[in-house]
């Protein structure tokens, strides 16, 4: 489990006995810049370690960290903006410091962004933790994604009385994974059909507008559909990507389920269509987006240039007529 370390410079002396149990604990895979001049370009490494870290660990000293710290503050921002779980442990194992945050009011506003606090007691959600129970955390964060273990019991441990009864619970629960990956992929399609249809009608009303023959309406109609064809096609592709990893995740279920079982289905499926070349519909599906995107961006364009011809004198139903 990937670790991104936020902390003071000054206070890593007093926590370096602290990450050095870290480091040399399983399945714990430490990142933090070293307490030395840091160089212009120290942002784009912090971005790619947090991006890539499993949980964001802070070292909080509340007396150094009094005085605001732009840098803290923006790794802390930028954990958050990212998703990433954020675990602040106070280095002195002074969990209970309310009172010292209420008094920190005037002085500072790290405080509030780091404890989501308005300096009022009822309103802090994220309290500091011991250097204990955070280790204690995130080892058991690590042995999960060590183990990984999807069956919790081994057959081989299970009397011959109860090895029907665990087989059938286990093809139970292999077919109700099975229902809502169905589920989910219908829902994927039908959300395609959605997107489909309603882009596919703002391309009609595209060709509907030259009926108005009017230069103006003409470039607003193309440049509204164009701008709303791209944010519905980015929208689409988003969807879909979420759709597909989800899926990603069922199946790597279905798959550990599948060798306890007599016949392992799926993954063969899968193999075989790799050795074939046989492209799965769900990449064929992401090219609908795409297409609605370059006609997005070629309808703007058009809107543009109809409106910029307008201005000049060139109105096309005005020849026309």
């Amino acid at each position: 489990m990937n670790v991104y370390v936020i902390y003071k410079f000054q206070d890593f002396n007093d926590i370096k006995e602290s990450l050095s149990a870290l480091e040399n604990t399983a399945g714990i895979s430490l990142f933090y810049f070293h307490p030395s001049p840091l160089s212009h370009r120290w942002k784009s490494k912090a971005k790619e370690k947090i991006k890539s870290a499993d949980v964001v660990c802070y070292f909080f000293n509340f007396d150094s960290a009094k005085n605001d710290s732009k840098n803290l503050k923006w790794e802390y921002d930028f954990a958050c903006k990212h998703k990433k779980r954020v675990i602040v442990i106070d280095k002195n194992n002074r969990t209970d410091i309310v009172n010292e945050l209420l008094e920190a009011e005037k002085k500072s506003h790290f405080f509030k962004n780091i404890f989501n606090c308005s300096y009022n007691e009822k309103d802090i959600s994220l309290k500091p933790i011991s250097f204990d129970q955070g280790k204690e955390h995130l080892v058991e964060q690590s042995s999960w994604n060590i183990e990984n273990k999807l069956l919790i019991q081994d057959e081989t441990d299970i009397s011959k009385e109860v090895k029907n009864t665990y087989y059938s619970l286990l093809m139970q629960q292999y077919k109700v994974m099975v229902d809502t990956s169905e589920k989910l992929m219908q829902r994927r399609q039908e959300t395609s059909n959605l997107y489909t249809t309603v882009c596919t009608a703002l391309v009609a009303l595209v060709g509907s507008a030259f009926a108005l023959k009017n230069m103006y309406a003409l470039c607003a109609i193309f440049f509204c559909v164009g701008v709303v064809s791209i944010i519905m096609s980015v929208n689409w592709r988003i969807a879909l990507d979420s759709f597909n990893r989800n899926n990603e995740g069922k199946f790597a279920v279905l798959n550990e389920i599948e060798k306890k079982l007599p016949a392992n289905m799926f993954d063969s499926e899968y193999r075989y269509n790799q050795s074939k070349g046989i492209k799965s519909f769900a990449l064929r599906e992401k090219l609908l987006p795409f297409v609605f995107n370059i006609l997005g961006i070629i309808f703007v364009l058009l809107g543009i240039t109809f409106l910029v011809l307008k201005c000049i004198g060139i109105d096309f139903f005005v020849n026309l007529n």
